[in-house]
């Protein structure tokens, strides 16, 4: 098992990219044992326990940072096509997949889905589950922090009109 050093940025999970503080033992109600306290780059509200005997499962390489070019190419991203018909339950499942193990252009692909499903069903008076609620939620999180990395000065809410096309990544001030 690789050691992970302090300071070193991981990526992991929906919560993107981290840092590790430190790695100390602590008793979590399960006894002493190992961990690594993560801070949420660019978001210090909060420290992350991560046992240290799974990080090498759940840590991945912080992937490069997206060039300006990539990000005005995520409006070109078809939609990704969601079985509707499945259970909310496996819906939860295939995004969770999606959020744990997905680069930005399928997290786009999945976002445009579900927002193209939101669409269908505002038209007939109708409304997303909550489960698709929060997939759309966590999506823009994810894509925000990795579109902030390469478009430091991007706010939250321009990250649906930069993968749709109606805000270009050099118009980000």
């Amino acid at each position: 098992m690789a050691e992970r050093a302090v300071g070193e940025n991981v990526s992991y999970g929906s919560y993107g990219e981290c840092v590790i503080l430190e790695k100390k033992t602590v008793d979590l109600g399960l006894g002493n044992k190992q961990y690594y306290l993560l801070e949420k780059v660019g978001d210090a509200k909060g420290t992350i326990y991560v046992p240290v005997n799974k990080a090498n499962e759940v840590f991945k390489t912080v992937k490069r940072v997206l060039t300006k070019e990539e990000i005005n190419a995520l409006k070109e991203i078809e939609p990704l096509n969601i079985n509707w018909d499945l259970d909310d339950k496996s819906r939860e499942a295939l995004y969770k997949k999606y959020f744990n193990d997905a680069e930005p252009k399928e997290i786009c692909a999945l976002l445009k889905g579900v927002l193209l499903r939101q669409s269908e069903l505002k038209k007939s008076k109708k409304k997303l589950r909550n489960a698709d609620v929060q997939a759309i939620k966590i999506c823009e999180k994810i894509l925000f922090n990795e579109l902030v990395r390469a478009l430091p000065e991007l706010k939250s809410d321009q990250v649906l009109p930069l993968i749709l096309g109606t805000l270009r990544a050099e118009e980000v001030i």
